[in-house]
């Protein structure tokens, strides 16, 4: 089983998940998926050095909890009133946050290009950068994309 190098699992699953499912929460994600995340945080790191390549996913501390695998009782889902199909929902999705808000724009870029280039295994789907860089941070999912191309999205 792979797990991240970068991200525990408490980064990559909301607290509801956690307390019920714990370290058994590793097998909800597929391996090339985290080995995505990994790859991204190894190459971010060649672009703005160790220091400033620190990515967030979850910080429960802070406040951020539901930006990567949701549960139908996090907050987020449980308030939907129609049906809600999200790759949070089936852990296939993160919100990914720069060390500094104001690298989001460039890293947003950063991982297009890795899509564009063929270097990511799964993921190959952003949300559009006008809505998620100006909250300072990036949707990546895992979805299909028609011919496996790389697809920016709206919420």
């Amino acid at each position: 089983m792979y797990k991240c190098r970068y991200f525990t699992i408490k980064e990559l699953v909301s607290p509801i998940v956690f307390n019920t499912f714990g370290e058994f929460a590793w097998r909800f994600f597929d391996a090339d998926f985290l080995r995505d995340l990994d790859f991204i945080r190894d190459e971010w790191e060649k672009v703005v050095g160790k220091a400033n390549a620190p990515l967030t996913i979850n910080n429960w501390n802070a406040g951020l909890t539901q930006c990567g695998l949701r549960s139908n009782q996090d907050p987020i889902v449980k308030e939907k009133k129609s049906v809600y199909c999200s790759a949070h929902c089936l852990a296939k999705a993160v919100d990914l946050h720069t060390k500094n808000a104001s690298d989001t724009g460039k890293f947003w870029e950063f991982v297009k290009s890795l899509i564009v280039a063929g270097k990511l295994k799964t993921i190959r789907r952003l949300e559009d950068k006008n809505v998620t860089v100006k909250q300072n941070y990036i949707h990546a999912d895992a979805f299909q994309t028609s011919s496996n191309k790389l697809e920016v999205f709206m919420p």
